[in-house]
């Protein structure tokens, strides 16, 4: 089966504001890991803790117990996939998808996360590549390169 691999980045942000209603909060650099096949997509995604320099040094300032925070630790985020169809009964789908070009039925699980997360820092990303290949596998089964959908054109 072929496979296409890619990896995307989703920048940090600091869009605080004292009206609650536009207030969206901090939040860091995103890695999104995508296994993408004919029946669909997996991802991994790792919150990086990368934020923005004037929200590092703002949370530098801070402490807690007397100890600085930090906001660089990565933290596994989730596993999961993007399927063109629902893969178990009442899945409703998530409408359109940038990923696989089509409506989307998403399911995944953060907790699941931590077994790529754990692979990433001790065999590095050809490893993590191996594993959501297997991960594909599972979730879509081994058939034949047949597409089961036709993505949208972009």
């Amino acid at each position: 089966m072929t496979f296409k691999r890619e990896i995307t980045f989703s920048p940090a942000f600091d869009k605080r504001n004292p009206d609650p209603h536009k207030n969206y909060g901090i939040h860091g650099v995103d890695m999104r890991w995508y296994v993408k096949g004919p029946k669909g997509a997996v991802q991994f995604v790792v919150y990086t803790g990368w934020m923005l320099d004037h929200v590092e040094e703002e949370m530098a300032m801070r402490s807690h117990h007397g100890i600085a925070f930090s906001c660089t630790r990565p933290t596994p985020s989730s596993l999961s996939y993007h399927s063109p169809k629902p893969l178990y009964e009442g899945q409703t789908s998530m409408g359109p998808c940038d990923v696989i070009g089509c409506d989307c039925y998403y399911d995944g699980s953060s907790l699941n996360a931590d077994e790529p997360f754990r692979i990433l820092k001790e065999q590095g990303g050809e490893a993590v590549w191996e594993f959501l290949e297997g991960y594909y596998r599972e979730t879509f089964g081994n058939e034949s390169e047949t597409p089961a959908f036709k993505p949208v054109a972009k």
